[in-house]
This record gives structure tokens, C-alpha cells and sequence, in this order.
């Protein structure tokens, strides 16, 4: 009797231990996969947060500096926010630089009778149909060097001959383009500008066959295919183009380019290139008495 009831004891205490044990568990079954649910949702939540960082754009000075004008401020002699810049300063100098050109043209019109006077104007731009047509001729002559270049890239003309070409071009570029402008009357600033758009020309040239022949050389040498886009050739014409009249004279396979250029944009950078020409310009009768 007392063995039956030490064996039911027993069968119920490792039943409890049984049921104890398994919810034991349960629970710990639970509180993994609890504890996966919330590292699922940290790595959720960290891959996110990671490419919303990718997708911003880099940190650009120049950028910060030249969108600083369009953030709001409480004057137009105080700093944007969110910027530190100096732009208060360079406001407070361009006041002047405005105020001071006011002052001379007053004292032009007091004296003179007009608030400013073109006649050196006038006497600075003489024969200026001189640069045009060097531009044009320049501008039509660069399409022989861009045909050559084109050909070499192609594989349709040898090393020799492309390097032949392209000295060719360049001797006939300062040539003919220098013996032009001698030939004319001009003054010393517009002969100084022409000279300059005939280096222009030359470097854009020269930037452009030096890069597509070296990276067509470095095609053929390679002991497997180049997929990289900035070291082959880019002998597109409508980039040809693009290059020609981009502000650089540095030759690039790609460009990064803007969708559209605003037109305010425009309007303010015309309006700033004709006021610093007119500062300079009435500084230069006012220092000079012509």
C-alpha cells in the first residue's frame, strides 16, 4: 500500500516537472523569437535608415555657397541661415561698389554733362568683327580636328597619321588665326580677348584628341575588355558639342549635367556680367582723364 502511493507520488511529481519544463520552453521559444522580430526590425530599420543616407547628395561647398542666396533671411544685409559663408560682408561690399559707381556718374554728369561717357568705350571695341569671325573660323575649323579624331578612334587611320593631323590643326589654328589679327587695327583689351579665345580654342582641341587618343591606345593594349565608361572613347557628336561650349577646357568621357538651366539664373548672371564690366569701366574713366 505505501509502495503504490510513493509510486503515484512520484508519477504525479514528474508529470508537474513534465508540464513545468515544457512550458519553460514555450516561453523561451516565445521570448527568441520575440527577440528575432525585434532584430528583424532593428536590421529593418538600420537598411533603411542606411539608404535614406546613400541617397542624399554628397556635401558640396561650391553648392552650399551659391544656394545660400535663395534661403531666407531677415535683410538683405544679414546671413542665410543655416550658413556661415559671410554673405552679410559681401553684401555690405557690393553696396559700395554700387554706391561708388553712383557717386562717379554724378560727378560725370556734373562735369561732363552725360553719366557716363562712351567714346573709349567705343575706341576699346573697334574692328570687334575681328574676334567674331576668329570665333566662327575657330568654331568651323575644330570639326576637321573632331573628323580626325573620330577616324583614329575607328580604327580608320593610323597612330601616325591622327598625330600628324592633330599638329596640323594647331599650326594652322595660331597661324592663320594670329596673322588675321595683325592684319587689323584693334585695340589692346579686344586683341587681348582674341588672342585669349584662340588659346581657348587650341587647349579645348588639343584636351579633346589628346584624351580620346591615349584611351583608344589603352583599348588596344588591354588584355581584356574595358567596360568602364570613363576609360574608353567618347566620339559622340552631339557631346563633341556639348564639350565645345561647356566652361572648361578639360575633356571628360561624361559630363554631369542639370535638367534644365532656370532663367532667372540666367537673367542674374547677365545682369551681374554687364554691371561689373560698367563698374570697371567708369572706374577706369574716373582714374584716367580721357
Amino acid at each position: 500500500m505505501i509502495e503504490t502511493e510513493n509510486s503515484s507520488s512520484k508519477t504525479i511529481f514528474q508529470k508537474r516537472k513534465t508540464e513545468s519544463s515544457g512550458s519553460s520552453k514555450k516561453k523561451r521559444t516565445s521570448n527568441k523569437h520575440d527577440n528575432n522580430e525585434t532584430t528583424e526590425t532593428i536590421e529593418q530599420f538600420s537598411t533603411t535608415s542606411t539608404l535614406k543616407v546613400d541617397k542624399l547628395p554628397p556635401h558640396s561647398p561650391s553648392l552650399e555657397r551659391f544656394s545660400a542666396m535663395s534661403k531666407p533671411r531677415e535683410s538683405i544685409l544679414t546671413t542665410p541661415n543655416e550658413s556661415d559663408i559671410g554673405w552679410g560682408t559681401f553684401n555690405y561690399i557690393a553696396i559700395c561698389y554700387v554706391m561708388a559707381g553712383f557717386s562717379m556718374m554724378a560727378d560725370s554728369y556734373i562735369n561732363k554733362g552725360t553719366l557716363v561717357d562712351f567714346e573709349l568705350f567705343w575706341w576699346l571695341v573697334i574692328n570687334y568683327q575681328v574676334l567674331i569671325y576668329v570665333t566662327l573660323g575657330l568654331a568651323t575649323w575644330s570639326f576637321f580636328n573632331y573628323f580626325c579624331t573620330r577616324q583614329f578612334a575607328k580604327h580608320r587611320i593610323p597612330s601616325g597619321v591622327s598625330i600628324f593631323l592633330y599638329v596640323f590643326w594647331q599650326f594652322v589654328c595660331f597661324a592663320g588665326s594670329i596673322s588675321f589679327v595683325l592684319a587689323h587695327e584693334m585695340s589692346p583689351i579686344l586683341s587681348g580677348g582674341t588672342g585669349l579665345q584662340i588659346c581657348v580654342y587650341s587647349l579645348k582641341n588639343h584636351s579633346y584628341w589628346h584624351t580620346n587618343y591615349f584611351l583608344t591606345k589603352g583599348l588596344d593594349k588591354a588584355k581584356s575588355k574595358v567596360v568602364r565608361v570613363d576609360l574608353t572613347p567618347n566620339i559622340s557628336f552631339r557631346h563633341f558639342l556639348y564639350f565645345m561650349v561647356a566652361p572648361t577646357l578639360v575633356f571628360e568621357t561624361s559630363f554631369p549635367r542639370t535638367k534644365s538651366i532656370r532663367w532667372t539664373y540666367v537673367l542674374k548672371e547677365l545682369i551681374a556680367g554687364a554691371g561689373a564690366f560698367l563698374m570697371f569701366y567708369i572706374v577706369c574713366l574716373y582714374s584716367n582723364k580721357f
